[in-house]
């Protein structure tokens, strides 16, 4: 809270001098981040404190990393990025624990990608066939509503995903969108090998340095 006032002024700064709006009021931002303050004071604790803990009396304990490796700080499609490591090593740099804390690691696909970006998409579905996707499963943005870019199942990436987070398992959402039969990907919508500009030596790995889907 003491350092409010000066937040507050180079905030407004910034507002007034590059955005020409209105600058935010001191007094009603410190009566407005007291009152959630004192809501939110009991439920603040070292989250690295509460996992291990959890983790040491057996409890289950469930981590996501939301949008994965692509996103990842290391191991993504620079510079579309996260400042993160979803990734499984994030769960040891960013929870505070060990290696060896992991029961196990599972994989999450849905039967084709989407993304609401300008990342590389290898795959991508234009026209009808991404369109279709997209209505089907409503892949819009739930804040802009914007529609989101799709594409076939990456393999690729896939088999990137697997080797870099060592998965005792991986599971398939969303079969119905994309096969009637919600048995089985049909193979004209999987993208399962690429190639390198200008050369056609395949090359299954390294995500941002491939460019086309065959």
């Amino acid at each position: 809270m003491l350092r409010l006032p000066d937040i507050i002024a180079f905030r407004n700064g910034m507002i007034t001098n590059n955005y020409g709006g209105d600058p935010i009021d001191l007094d009603s931002a410190i009566a407005s981040t007291s009152k959630c303050a004192t809501e939110l004071a009991y439920s603040i604790r070292p989250v690295k404190n509460i996992v291990t803990d959890a983790v040491e009396f057996d409890s289950n304990v469930m981590i996501v990393g939301a949008y994965g490796v692509l996103l990842d700080l290391d191991h993504g499609t620079y510079p579309h990025m996260t400042s993160s490591n979803p990734s499984v090593g994030g769960t040891c740099t960013g929870l505070g624990t060990g290696p060896g804390s992991n029961g196990g690691v599972v994989g999450v696909f849905k039967a084709y990608c989407t993304r609401d970006g300008v990342d590389p998409f290898p795959t991508e579905n234009e026209g009808d066939a991404g369109d279709n996707i997209r209505e089907m499963a409503d892949e819009f943005c739930v804040t802009t509503d914007r529609a989101q870019r799709t594409r076939r199942f990456d393999g690729v990436a896939g088999r990137y995903f697997a080797r870099l987070n060592g998965f005792d398992a991986m599971i398939i959402t969303r079969l119905d969108t994309v096969d009637g039969t919600a048995k089985r990907i049909n193979p004209r919508i999987a993208g399962s090998a690429r190639k390198l500009r200008d050369s056609d030596a395949a090359n299954p790995a390294e995500p941002a340095r491939l460019v086309a889907a065959r």
